[in-house]
């Protein structure tokens, strides 16, 4: 006898999540950095400027940035989905 378990696939909607991508990347605050002239506190537009003034050959971005921003009102499995499936994250966050 066979047993046979199905497991419900996620599968993302990939426009949707191209959206929270951008959404983390232009409204993502840092308190603790230093107030950037154009951008305020505004993290990675910040600096994604310096990547554009070649101050800079790209960004990191950090899980627990993705983890404070995408909180259980949110999207709590946004994360989950960012560590398990990274490679194609980087390329929704380029």
């Amino acid at each position: 006898m066979k047993l046979q378990v199905h497991r419900e696939k996620y599968l993302p909607d990939y426009d949707g999540e191209i959206n929270k991508c951008t959404d983390f990347i232009t409204t993502f605050q840092d308190p603790s950095i230093k107030e950037d002239p154009i951008h305020g506190k505004l993290k990675y537009m910040a600096t994604l400027q310096k990547v554009a003034n070649k101050q800079l050959e790209g960004i990191e971005i950090e899980l627990e940035d993705i983890r404070e921003f995408f909180n259980s009102a949110k999207d709590s499995g946004f994360v989950e989905r960012v560590r398990i499936n990274t490679t194609r994250y980087i390329n929704l966050f380029s």
